[in-house]
């Protein structure tokens, strides 16, 4: 008996697939920065400690992205765009950052497929997300 798989259809659903540890990208004065970051999903989009070059970069640059690499070479990766609306302290041990959510997809190199519905040329879903 084959198991159907279906791909997530919402950032909720692919959060509890791939994980909340992924990459995020920030870019400032001094370039582009990668770290691994934590992810809690809230009602204002996406939540997470950072260290001081990515909160540095997030304040010259509010613009940010996150990636959750796919599990296997054919998967999909998960892909966030957003916008940094607050970085603070406010008593922790680091400090952490929000993220307003600007896009949500699944991607995969290639051309998109026949039945294609996403937002890109690519083999790319689009994620639901509430904020």
């Amino acid at each position: 008996m084959s198991q159907h798989y279906s791909e997530p259809t919402s950032l909720d659903e692919a959060l509890e697939r791939y994980g909340r540890e992924a990459f995020l990208l920030t870019t400032g004065g001094t370039g582009p920065h990668t770290s691994t970051v934590n992810v809690q999903l809230n009602a204002h989009g996406l939540q997470f400690e950072v260290g001081d070059s990515a909160s540095k970069n997030m304040r010259e640059r509010p613009g940010v992205s996150l990636l959750w690499p796919a599990a296997d070479k054919n998967g999909y990766n998960v892909i966030i765009n957003g916008e940094t609306t607050r970085v603070a302290n406010d008593s922790r041990a680091r400090p952490y950052a929000q993220v307003t959510i600007t896009k949500a997809v699944l991607h995969r190199a290639g051309p998109a497929p026949v039945d294609h519905r996403g937002p890109c040329k690519s083999d790319c879903l689009p994620l639901a997300y509430t904020t």
